[in-house]
């Protein structure tokens, strides 16, 4: 069961948590605020729990073979990369006013 939970968390949770955060980021006035930190957090929460998913539960890549230390790299490389673009183009959005 908790292998369960750990992989809706990294395929689900973590990444609509991020979503909500973005969409909330944009909405609001002002500078950086918790939603940032509780933005990054879903996100490595979701890096982490993938790592557990593959360490703990025997974690599966979409092909069906086992995944590698290199395979969650790359998912973590990924991951920051698009967050990090994301998270760049909320705040650029909100501080020219287009929403």
């Amino acid at each position: 069961m908790a292998g369960c939970f750990v992989r809706l968390y990294w395929m689900i949770v973590g990444f609509s948590v991020a979503v909500l955060c973005g969409v909330s980021i944009g909405n609001h006035q002002g500078g950086f605020s918790v939603v940032d930190a509780i933005y990054w957090a879903a996100l490595l929460g979701a890096l982490v729990a993938r790592y557990v998913d593959m360490q703990k539960f025997a974690g599966r890549r979409a092909d069906g073979a086992p995944m590698t230390l290199a395979d969650w790299k790359r998912f973590s490389l990924i991951v920051l990369a698009a967050g990090l673009i994301g998270w760049v183009c909320v705040h650029w959005v909100r501080f020219q006013g287009l929403l």
